[in-house]
């Protein structure tokens, strides 16, 4: 292995079949990404779809460093690319979410200053057209089906976290978008309405026991349907929602 620019490490192929037993189903952490061991340091190394998504993520996370983002450590470009990042014993946050047990140590407060992180590193971060990545639940409509960019593209992604860090459900369940569950607060009407309320709470994960103030579930809730506006004009700026964020956290 050998350092190269941004301290990024070159894998050879064969030392990432020797890190995980030939990428076997022991290895496998889920989707493709697996577990890796080299000497007395684990990695997470997921196979990328192309090379210039690859290059894509480098160049997206090679610019951000939080405590919150596993650390890209290093990359393998043989025949088919991969990425080596620092292993989360954990899990993502994904896998927290999705782990009941594990979601109840993601406590209301923990996860409001995730979104209140995640926000100020999307916001201090500069957007570029020819970096977009993501999956289908994530990408805004107009980039997914038009291919238009803008840094709303961004407010989209972040509204459907801020979404998953309240309910726990994915970004796509059973091919339904995660997005389409704030539609009940449409016009507003959530104020003084009772059921509007319930459907509020039913949102919720059930692993926060309800511990939260429903204040700020509401606001969070009416931020992240502002943040997945179908028009991107009808989303606020990155300004905006830190602005919003502030007020809770």
């Amino acid at each position: 292995m050998s350092k190269l620019k941004h301290s990024l490490l070159n894998f050879s192929l064969e030392e990432l079949r020797l890190a995980t037993a030939n990428f076997s189903e022991d290895s496998l952490v889920g989707g493709s990404v697996y577990h890796g061991t080299v000497g007395e340091s684990h990695f997470a190394i997921k196979e990328m779809g192309s090379k210039m998504e690859a290059h894509q993520v480098i160049d997206i996370l090679t610019k951000r460093n939080h405590l919150n983002i596993a650390k890209l450590q290093g990359f393998c470009f043989g025949i088919r690319p991969y990425l080596v990042f620092e292993f989360a014993k954990l899990g993502s946050l994904r896998g927290i979410l999705s782990n009941a047990k594990l979601a109840t140590e993601l406590t209301w407060a923990k996860r409001k200053q995730i979104a209140f992180d995640l926000a100020v590193e999307v916001e201090k971060n500069s957007w570029y057209e020819s970096v977009i990545v993501g999956r289908n639940g994530y990408l805004a409509p107009e980039y997914l089906y038009h291919g238009l960019g803008s840094p709303k593209v961004d407010i989209h992604a972040f509204g459907v976290v801020l979404l998953e860090l309240m309910s726990a459900k994915k970004a796509v369940m059973e091919g339904c978008m995660l997005k389409k569950c704030v539609g009940f607060m449409a016009d507003g009407g959530i104020e003084g309405s009772s059921g509007c309320l319930k459907k509020l709470k039913g949102l919720m994960d059930s692993s926060l026991d309800r511990d939260y103030p429903l204040g700020d579930a509401l606001c969070l809730a009416l931020l992240a349907k502002g943040c997945v506006e179908e028009d991107p004009q009808h989303r606020p700026n990155m300004n905006d929602v830190l602005k919003a964020l502030f007020r809770i956290v």
